[in-house]
């Protein structure tokens, strides 16, 4: 394994890690209505200044270990699930920023319709899984 492969491995850990945290986060926020705009504040913060350097940093590691000479169908679903993980992680981040934004101006009904949209987001979690496997048999390590 090369240091650039092992960076990588090392930031989607952490990657993986933060979305666990933030699904914890999430859940108990929306069964706990008292817990809901603290629940909202912490991933704000959390895709902030955690969650959004650590999935650019998968992605530019990722560019850097693309290898032309072992393109194959699957080397493309690999790339093509961790992209659309990426994507995924984008597009939460939006209603993230809204729903903070909506809970400042008191919005309740706002705040309630971009909650769903982050739980919406997490459809990702099953690409990054399977472009993680993949990556793992390329390493011979799964």
């Amino acid at each position: 394994m090369t240091s650039l492969q092992f960076l990588h491995l090392f930031f989607i850990a952490m990657w993986a890690g933060c979305v666990l945290v933030e699904l914890v986060v999430e859940v108990r926020g929306y069964r706990d209505p008292e817990l809901a705009a603290s629940a909202a504040r912490m991933h704000y913060s959390i895709d902030l200044f955690v969650e959004i350097p650590i999935f650019l940093a998968v992605l530019i590691t990722g560019i850097l270990l693309i290898d032309p000479s072992r393109f194959s169908p699957l080397y493309f679903t690999k790339i093509g699930a961790g992209l659309i993980a990426i994507v995924a992680n984008i597009y939460c981040v939006i209603p993230v920023i809204l729903r903070h934004q909506a809970l400042k101006e008191g919005n309740s009904q706002k705040v309630r319709t971009y909650t769903k949209m982050v739980f919406g987001a997490f459809f990702g979690v099953p690409f990054g899984l399977v472009a993680f496997f993949i990556g793992l048999s390329f390493l011979g390590l799964y």
